[in-house]
């Protein structure tokens, strides 16, 4: 089944999803990435992040620690 619109031809459900998926996927994509953002700015507002040389530091140690346990 068939239905014309705006010289478009939407013949199936799943068909429609995918016109829905191009028209507004990216504008989703933006309001995710705007909200991840904003939440990310409270974050750092709030003092709940580590300077990234501390957080790579602990990344580190915890790489070295799992060689030496395997090793020993």
């Amino acid at each position: 089944m068939s239905e014309h619109k705006n010289d478009e031809v939407v013949s199936t459900s799943a068909d429609l999803q995918i016109h829905y998926d191009e028209l507004y996927g990216p504008c989703c994509a933006e309001n995710d990435l705007l909200d991840i953002l904003a939440k990310a700015d409270e974050d750092v507002k709030s003092g709940r992040v580590a300077p990234m040389k501390d957080t790579f530091d602990e990344l580190r140690n915890d790489i070295l620690l799992s060689i030496n346990d395997r090793i020993i």
